[in-house]
């Protein structure tokens, strides 16, 4: 099995980017509808909606890969099309696949608890001697490590389940058979993979110092400005991001035949 160059990474960043350019109103209104499915399930049924959350959020991703399908054809990438997996035997594997995922949140906060107890522990305990409602520094402080050890393992557990998703909603794939070849795509494109998170991370980064910076030296009634601009900043970071999930799979498994215009 032949390897991607490691130049893929960046090359799914932009053609991320030129997607998005191509069809910005529709493809925003599409993940800003997910994101506000998100946050309802979130906070209106606490803690079951996050689990459900979890287990159809893999039919959410196939679908705002399907609209992305679509504005790459020159479709129409419909809000309508988010739903688009919410029925049918498709919509039971990609529960199976979201209880994958589940499995490995599980897992990941199971490490930190077993490594970073005593940390854990300590911290919640700076925070509930702490003013109600403040930050407590030394408390946070104490929480950076196992939260980046946590993120770290989980980002490692769910790599291998990267084109999973697609697979069975395009391919008719069983979820094994889906987890396998999935598998098997990542170690190919791996160094692409590596290029693609180190060039996220730098673009973020980049994002929050400057605005961070702007915000030092503007004067006093003015410098919140550039926090409150990180947000859409951010919000269209995150966009790409959704969007750069299709491009990766393009690449590699070319492009989905779509359904028949309604």
């Amino acid at each position: 099995m032949n390897r991607l160059p490691a130049a893929s990474g960046l090359q799914w960043i932009r053609d991320s980017f030129r997607l998005v350019r191509r069809r910005p109103n529709q493809l925003t209104l599409l993940f800003l509808l997910y994101t506000t499915i998100n946050l309802l399930m979130a906070v209106v049924i606490p803690p079951v909606g996050q689990i459900i959350l979890v287990l159809v959020n893999q039919a959410f991703i196939s679908a705002f890969m399907l609209g992305c399908a679509c504005a790459d054809a020159g479709r129409q990438a419909r809000p309508g099309l988010l739903f688009a997996y919410l029925k049918g035997p498709v919509l039971l594997r990609l529960a199976c696949l979201g209880a994958c995922y589940l499995l490995a949140q599980g897992i990941a906060v199971g490490g930190m608890y077993l490594f970073f107890g005593d940390i854990l522990r300590e911290a919640i305990a700076k925070a509930q001697t702490g003013t109600p409602g403040a930050i407590d520094p030394a408390a946070s402080e104490l929480l950076v490590r196992p939260l980046m050890c946590g993120m770290a393992a989980y980002a490692i557990l769910i790599l291998p389940l990267w084109f999973a998703a697609p697979l069975i909603a395009w391919q008719d794939m069983s979820v094994p058979k889906a987890i396998f070849f999935s598998f098997f795509s990542v170690l190919r494109a791996v160094k692409a993979f590596v290029v693609y998170i180190l060039a996220w991370s730098a673009i973020v980064l980049f994002v929050v110092i400057n605005m961070s910076a702007l915000a030092s030296v503007l004067p006093q009634g003015v410098n919140a400005l550039p926090l409150l601009l990180l947000i859409p900043c951010m919000l269209f970071i995150v966009l790409l991001y959704f969007v750069s999930f299709y491009t990766s799979y393009v690449e590699l498994f070319g492009k989905p035949v779509l359904p028949p215009l309604e």
